[in-house]
């Protein structure tokens, strides 16, 4: 039996053609998104050269909303370190880092190089040395490589946030200055102690008398 095709139905062809219209806008606006992102990284990158690190900032995160390529996340997080906003640097890190690594992708030598600069901007030696040791071991070639100094600071640092309070030396000597305060009160209080001497009253007077 012949199925008659109502006249509004679209036929097949009409169809098609209207996904290949759509692809193309879609592609369209893809490709004006990319193109708007690589013109904010490019005057970010601008602003970078000037030292304009919130500038930078901004211009990364524009191009983020236009298309969001992990590598911004890196790039904002350093403009953010430079700022002094190590907290924040360190949540962009984190995202660049989930990205990367769930589509199994390296990181980068130059993420565990920001990663160890933030961690010791924020005094935070102990995780510094494990990115600076990942960085090593990862990027044994690395331009990035930490001088040996610097290492050794770190290591000096974070022994001495392990270190237990009475091993440090000024807590002995806030002990001893208190110690000292403690026996010279003691020593005074003996000495006028002395000076005034035994009572001689009798514990119960009687009626009339009188203490000498």
């Amino acid at each position: 039996m012949e199925v008659k095709r109502h006249p509004m139905a679209p036929t097949r062809s009409g169809i098609n053609l209207a996904v290949l219209v759509l692809a193309t806008l879609g592609a369209s606006t893809v490709l004006a998104n990319e193109q708007n992102a690589l013109e904010h990284a490019r005057l970010a990158e601008a602003a970078a050269q000037r030292a304009e690190w919130t500038t930078a900032r901004q211009e990364y995160e524009k191009a983020y909303a236009e298309s969001p390529d992990p590598i911004l996340n890196l790039q904002i997080g350093r403009c953010l370190h430079l700022e002094r906003k190590y907290q924040e640097a360190l949540s962009h890190y984190e995202q660049y880092a989930i990205a990367l690594q769930n589509n199994h992708m390296p990181l980068g030598d130059d993420y565990w190089k920001n990663l160890a600069e933030t961690y010791d901007a924020l005094d935070r030696p102990a995780e510094a040395l494990q990115a600076y040791n990942q960085l090593l071991k990862d990027y044994p070639s690395t331009k990035f490589r930490p001088d040996e100094s610097l290492l050794a600071r770190l290591q000096r640092r974070e022994e001495k946030k392990r270190r237990p309070l009475y091993k440090t030396p000024w807590f002995w000597g806030v002990v001893g200055s208190s110690v000292a305060i403690v026996a010279t009160g003691l020593g005074v209080g003996l000495y006028f102690g002395l000076r005034k001497g035994p009572s001689l009253c009798p514990p119960v007077l009687g009626p009339g008398e009188i203490c000498p």
